[in-house]
C-alpha cells in the first residue's frame, strides 16, 4: 500500500534512461531533493530494472540503504525487485498519492 503521509515531492519516472548521463541526472535531482530534506518519493511507471542495473543501480541503492526516498513501480514483471525491495503499486493508487504530493516532477 502507498503511503500518502508527508511526501513534498514526486518523481513519476515515465521513461527509459536514454545513457548514462540521463540516469545520474535524475538520481542527482533526488538525491539534491534528499540532501535539502524533502521527502521525496520515486514512481516507476516503467520498469525499474532499466534504471537500476549495473553500475547506474548501485548509485540508486543508497536510496534505499539510506531511507532517502520511498520507491514504488506500477511494473509487476520487474527483475529486480528481489535485489532491490521496491513495492508494488497499482497506477490507481499511484495517480492518488500524487495528486495529494506538493510537487510532481516527471522524467
Amino acid at each position: 500500500m502507498v503511503k500518502e503521509a508527508d511526501i513534498s515531492i514526486v518523481f513519476d519516472i515515465r521513461y527509459l534512461p536514454q545513457d548514462t548521463r540521463a540516469n545520474l541526472e535524475a538520481l542527482e535531482m533526488i538525491l539534491a531533493a534528499a540532501a535539502l530534506e524533502i521527502e521525496t518519493a520515486v514512481v516507476f511507471r516503467v520498469d525499474p530494472a532499466a534504471w537500476l542495473q549495473g553500475q547506474d543501480g548501485m548509485r540508486w541503492r543508497q536510496l534505499i540503504d539510506f531511507g532517502l526516498a520511498q520507491l514504488w513501480t506500477t511494473v509487476r514483471d520487474t527483475q529486480v525487485t528481489s535485489d532491490y525491495p521496491i513495492p508494488l503499486a497499482s497506477a490507481e493508487q499511484i495517480d492518488q498519492f500524487c495528486s495529494n504530493a506538493e510537487a510532481i516532477l516527471v522524467l
